[in-house]
């Protein structure tokens, strides 16, 4: 090997070795927020750890969590709302995000209460909740092949119970079918989003001279219908619907 060869080699070792070395450990850029969370009484400091761990990509229900936990300790009640959705938009059933977002949602000053909707609908919503996308999925599959498997066996099919049980087997499977689709559907949905400012006029055109229908305060949790430079169009949680400027809002599921 020449001399000039060894030379590029030597020099891609290093740029390699201080690219490693340059990297931070997540393990220890979460400890390190968590001791200044809970050791230092640092909010802000915990903050910044938990966000440069977030803008790393390393996602997980217990940085969102404990990232909403260093926001209300810095009174920012919209962003911990939203730290808390997005631990659970993880991890559904993670008690801890579950509880702390309910407290949160405790300290908004005036909550809007959400239109009551017929019961079917409720009915509906909680069987999609059930079960996640997948686990819909594997029951949507389990009866269609036990369905088509037995329509495809065609001695006992000739009676007409056996074949009304398998034709029903099938009908059946559209429902976890559906509700899949659906909880997928919510799953991805990137149209909910948090206020983050302590209150927001809520107005009829995207103008600041357009007439205020309604004050909405920091944390209530709003659908993103439309958005028009610098504001966008929200349904509010009783259906009212106007325009916001779209910095008083951060996206649950857009990170």
């Amino acid at each position: 090997m020449s001399v000039s060869n060894l030379y590029l080699v030597v020099l891609i070792w290093l740029a390699a070795m201080t690219g490693a070395i340059a990297q931070p450990n997540p393990i220890a850029t979460f400890d390190a927020a968590l001791a200044a969370q809970t050791k230092e009484n640092n909010a802000a400091k915990s903050i910044a750890l938990y966000q440069e761990l977030v803008q790393s990509e390393q996602l997980s229900p217990e940085v969102f969590n404990n990232l909403g936990l260093a926001y209300l300790s810095n009174n920012q009640l919209g962003k911990a709302i939203v730290s808390f959705e997005r631990a659970l938009w993880l991890q559904p059933n993670h008690a801890d995000a579950q509880y702390n977002l309910q407290a949160a949602q405790q300290r908004i000053v005036s909550p809007i209460a959400a239109t009551e909707s017929a019961f079917f609908v409720r009915w509906w919503n909680a069987a999609i909740g059930v079960f996640s996308s997948t686990s819909w999925a594997i029951i949507f599959l389990l009866l269609f092949a036990i369905a088509i498997g037995a329509l495809g066996t065609g001695h006992w099919l000739q009676k007409p119970i056996f074949r009304a049980v398998a034709i029903g087997v099938l009908l059946v499977s559209i429902f976890p079918f559906v509700f899949g689709w659906q909880q997928r559907a919510i799953l991805f949905d990137q149209t909910k989003a948090i206020i983050i400012k302590k209150e927001v006029g809520l107005r009829q055109n995207p103008q600041l001279v357009s007439p205020e229908m309604e004050l909405i305060h920091e944390g209530i949790a709003v659908r993103i219908l439309e958005e028009k430079n610098t504001w966008t169009k929200v349904q509010l949680p009783n259906y009212l619907v106007g325009w916001i400027p779209s910095k008083m809002i951060v996206r649950v599921k857009k990170l």
